[in-house]
């Protein structure tokens, strides 16, 4: 989104915001709209990524295909939103992402920061709520 605060990203190279596909540093990325926001499809070592709001998920026709799930949680939030993407890891962040995360019904753990490798990846879908 235009207000994005790039201060809270550690060592970041690029910084992509916009419609199309690219590729950086071996990384593909596929950056969707949906009316004045942006949702990013990625796939980083073989691990396929889902990031974007709530507000834009149910929009999203593509479900079911990804490893991680990272959502902005913002206003009315249903359990299928991330169901129905069967991630093994689901990382929610935004003003109502501890309400999101109660709401999935499953134990969640809180961080400032999380970190993943293709290898640990969990089988049950496991939720990371970022403060």
């Amino acid at each position: 989104d235009s207000d994005a605060d790039s201060s809270k990203v550690s060592e970041y190279r690029v910084v992509i915001k916009g419609v199309g596909s690219y590729e950086v540093a071996g990384a593909r990325v596929n950056g969707f709209s949906s009316g004045d926001n942006f949702y990013y499809a990625l796939v980083v070592d073989g691990i396929n990524i889902f990031i974007g709001r709530n507000t834009d998920i149910e929009k999203q026709q593509e479900k079911g295909a990804y490893s991680v799930l990272i959502l902005n949680i913002e206003g009315e939030f249903k359990p299928t939103m991330v169901s129905s993407f069967e991630p093994n890891l689901a990382i929610l962040y935004g003003p109502d992402a501890e309400a999101g995360a109660k709401l999935l019904g499953k134990e969640y753990q809180t961080a400032s920061k999380f970190s993943q490798t293709a290898e640990k990846l969990p089988v049950d879908m496991q939720v990371v709520l970022l403060k």
